[in-house]
């Protein structure tokens, strides 16, 4: 608790754990809190994606603070229900071995995970572009993997396939499993056919021209594995939670009790585990 006191100005790291206490008094509590993040600490649940004409307008020096954007009306914004840009997603999962999972996309090549992105329909402006509720969901009827959290690797943009002068975006995230790559069985039809493959192996397969992006595959995986971005600097990634999950980490706001929490634990719902009692914190 810093104990802040009206007028005060705290400055913190953005990868320190914190919460606003509830507002106790009888006014009206307002703050300004501003968000900054270097190129080599990217968001984890990726950038917000902002109107081409800002990144016209910005001068050329910064034209890459508003790398992220899109010019036909598909950016962050709430317009009775929430729109943030995102079409699709592709996920990097890799397990405890350092394999990759890759599925048979059904014209004799292989292909990472590839799910339709959707926005949390109760998420703000400031929850808009976070489009990993959707992501996971489908990965758990599709794949029967319950992935508790996500990190955002690169955002591929372009034309519209089904839209003439559409655009179209798709972001790619990553996740670590805690063991070796599981069985993926889809929710009441099966397995599909998948493999788990080394970096050497996906290496094998671009070379024989048997990867759906034409080797891009393994570009992420090394980003991923050896945290860097796309133009190979080193970057700090962390891990990102879908909008309806931040219930289950707001300590102060449910009532719990003072006590040693672990951070980056799940359970077999991916969900963080349940707080102490009161007389466990005792």
């Amino acid at each position: 608790d810093p104990c802040l006191k009206k007028g005060d100005v705290l400055l913190m790291h953005g990868f320190t754990w914190h919460e606003a206490r509830p507002n106790l008094g009888e006014t009206d509590r307002c703050g300004l809190y501003m968000k900054f993040h270097a190129r080599s600490s990217p968001p984890a649940c990726g950038p917000t994606i902002y109107p081409t004409a800002v990144h016209h307008f910005v001068r050329d020096e910064a034209k890459h603070l508003v790398r992220h954007h899109r010019g036909d009306g598909r950016f962050a914004a709430v317009r009775d229900r929430p729109v943030g840009g995102v079409d699709e997603a592709r996920l990097v999962i890799e397990d405890s071995l350092g394999n990759v999972l890759v599925l048979d996309d059904g014209a004799d090549r292989w292909a990472l995970p590839r799910f339709l992105a959707a926005e949390d329909e109760t998420a703000s402006i400031l929850d808009t572009c976070n489009v990993m509720g959707s992501v996971l969901t489908q990965a758990r009827e599709q794949l029967g993997l319950v992935l508790p959290w996500l990190s955002w690797l690169v955002d591929l943009a372009g034309p519209s396939p089904q839209e003439e002068g559409g655009e179209w975006r798709c972001r790619v995230y990553a996740h670590r499993l805690l063991g070796p790559g599981p069985e993926a069985v889809a929710k009441g039809r099966g397995a599909p056919k998948h493999r788990w493959v080394s970096a050497t192996e996906l290496d094998q397969s671009e070379l024989a021209g048997q990867l759906e992006c034409g080797g891009a595959e393994r570009r992420w995986l090394r980003m991923w594995q050896e945290e860097q971005d796309e133009e190979g600097r080193t970057v700090t990634r962390s891990f990102g939670l879908p909008t309806t999950d931040v219930k289950h980490f707001r300590y102060n706001g449910n009532g719990n009790p003072q006590g040693t929490y672990p951070i980056g634990v799940f359970d077999s719902d991916g969900l963080p585990p349940q707080p102490p009692s009161m007389s466990e914190a005792r």
